[in-house]
């Protein structure tokens, strides 16, 4: 994904100023917002599976949270995506882009 951003950051003449400066703000603020977390929190990438979603939704639960399920229709999404003209704003929808352009 590094190589992706950094060439598409190459050839668009501001975009790798954007970019470097977006990469420092994620370094520098991760540890400020990381830190200003409560307790316990624990630093790693967080990789879904059913399993650990659904202990996460039962904790959720237990917290007295409202859990509401949702189906999303994929092909009504994409039909979303594309109609907004987000390949129009890549840095606002960077996702979209790649995924369904």
């Amino acid at each position: 994904m590094l190589k992706r951003q950094i060439k598409r950051a190459i050839r668009d003449p501001f975009g790798l100023s954007r970019f470097i400066v977006k990469k420092f703000k994620e370094v520098i603020l991760w540890d400020y917002i990381y830190d200003s977390l409560p307790e316990p929190k624990v630093k790693k990438w967080y990789n879904s599976t059913p399993t650990i979603e659904h202990e996460i939704i039962g904790d959720l639960g237990k917290s007295k949270f409202e859990i509401v399920n949702f189906e999303i229709d994929v092909n009504d999404y994409y039909d979303y995506i594309k109609d907004a003209h987000y390949a129009s704003f890549p840095y606002y929808c960077d996702a979209a882009k790649e995924n369904f352009f």
